[in-house]
């Protein structure tokens, strides 16, 4: 790896809400990074805003979900380079949340489903495999890197 100065990254937050053993997951379309693959409701995060406030005003943009930033807990970070500026992701888990989840961005979004553990999606990104599997045995935060060329769109 070589350095050409200061890293500049793009930071993204992302939510996982549970209901009844399963985890709710969004297919990525037409965005331009990863389309037909599976993710969380996410975002990158504005400037100056805080993560688990990110985390929260993502998670009603794309699915109509509340959460309070207090409910959050963190339980996995990444760091995504396979793209260029890397992308810096911190996802939670919302411990309480309320509605509907529909999806908001139909033209970012084409599919949206609850899914368990033992019936995740092929197509479904490393980070966000990660972090639910940790969930299973939940002690801290995890951690993944994933280098240049790691995550391909196949």
């Amino acid at each position: 790896m070589s350095s050409n100065g200061r890293l500049k990254v793009v930071p993204s937050v992302f939510t996982v809400i549970e209901k009844d053993g399963k985890y709710l997951l969004l297919r990525r379309f037409s965005t331009g990074y990863m389309d037909g693959w599976y993710d969380l409701p996410a975002g990158h995060l504005e400037n100056q805003e805080k993560f688990k406030d990110g985390a929260v005003r993502e998670l009603k943009e794309e699915v109509n979900i509340e959460a309070d930033p207090e409910a959050l807990e963190l339980i996995h970070i990444h760091q995504n380079h396979t793209g260029d500026p890397p992308h810096y992701g911190y996802i939670f888990f919302a411990k309480k949340w309320g509605g509907e989840p529909k999806i908001m961005e139909p033209d970012k979004c084409d599919d949206m489903g609850w899914f368990s553990l033992d019936n995740l999606p092929e197509k479904l990104l490393p980070y966000t495999r990660l972090a639910l599997e940790n969930l299973a045995n939940f002690k801290q935060p995890s951690l993944s890197y994933h280098e240049p060329g790691s995550i391909k769109n196949d």
